[in-house]
């Protein structure tokens, strides 16, 4: 389990639709985590199966880009401007478009649906 200092929640589903939620938070040692869940139908015909998780990881060195990037000095507040900016059930996209065009590198993991 990753040490997280903070999270917030990017996106949540509502009670009547497949479930979906995407939270992001920063980690004691400088990274921010990403994580995608998802079950249901949708989430089955898509993936073959759920549920599923995606995962990115934004290394220490691209939180601080991004800090450069919103004109903030902290990986928390990082997460804050990423809430206010990218909340939406499209967010790991948009993020993830941002960090490509700020050439930031990141890790995404996916963890396969059970089937």
């Amino acid at each position: 389990m990753l040490d997280a200092k903070s999270g917030t929640v990017l996106f949540r589903s509502g009670p009547d639709e497949e479930y979906l939620v995407i939270e992001c938070c920063d980690l004691e040692d400088g990274r921010i985590r990403i994580e995608q869940r998802s079950s249901g139908e949708l989430t089955r015909w898509c993936f073959d199966g759920s549920p599923h998780t995606i995962e990115i990881m934004i290394k220490a060195k691209g939180v601080r880009r991004l800090c450069d990037y919103f004109d903030v000095s902290s990986s928390r507040q990082v997460v804050s401007q990423l809430a206010a900016t990218y909340a939406s059930c499209a967010c790991i996209e948009k993020i993830c478009s941002l960090l490509d065009w700020l050439s930031v590198g990141y890790v995404m993991s996916e963890q396969p649906p059970s089937r």
